[in-house]
């Protein structure tokens, strides 16, 4: 949801693929509030949270960013769908536990720096675009990680914004089990 924690870098450099794995240590890059941008007026850039302005970071410096959001589950049993909610400008590729599970305006071959192939702008009244996921196995019980490549259209873009959150449906399993056991 708009506030949760994540980590985010913008690389100067290839630093390889194991970045959007769980055990990865994040430790060193900008911790953060969801959703991050820069370059937008109020209300979009008030879902801006704290340290969430990427500006001095991004904007003339590199038209991609790594963001990492991580997330707790109890028992990924339960879980009977996931959806992808996600405003963005102006592409992205997205990763549950370090596998791809969406992408908006990206190139086939991802870079370190690349950039989106379309442009786009986020405007105050958009709704969230749903994506549902295929996430069989790909959860795990304690912490998992929602990844990004987030991109702009070009380094020197004078705005980007990305806010992202996981819905999910869970199946209440002592209910489930009840209703089997009066089955029988």
């Amino acid at each position: 949801p708009n506030g949760s924690e994540l980590t985010y870098l913008v690389p100067n450099a290839d630093i390889g693929e194991s970045w959007h794995s769980p055990d990865f240590d994040d430790a060193s890059w900008t911790a953060a509030r969801s959703a991050i941008g820069f370059g937008y007026s109020p209300p979009v850039s008030d879902a801006i949270g704290p340290n969430g302005d990427v500006r001095s970071s991004m904007g003339n410096v590199n038209a991609s960013i790594y963001v990492r959001m991580p997330f707790e589950l109890e028992n990924p049993i339960a879980v009977v769908s996931l959806t992808l909610k996600t405003r963005f400008e102006d592409g992205f590729v997205a990763y549950l536990n370090g596998r791809e599970i969406a992408r908006r305006n990206a190139p086939n071959v991802l870079e370190f720096d690349s950039s989106a192939t379309a442009s786009g702008e986020v405007l105050a009244d958009d709704p969230y675009e749903l994506i549902p996921l295929e996430f069989a196995g790909d959860l795990v019980a304690g912490t998992n990680i929602l990844s990004f490549q987030a991109m702009n259209n070009a380094a020197g873009s004078n705005d980007f914004f990305l806010d992202a959150e996981l819905d999910a449906e869970l199946l209440d399993l002592k209910l489930a089990l009840a209703r089997r056991e009066g089955a029988d």
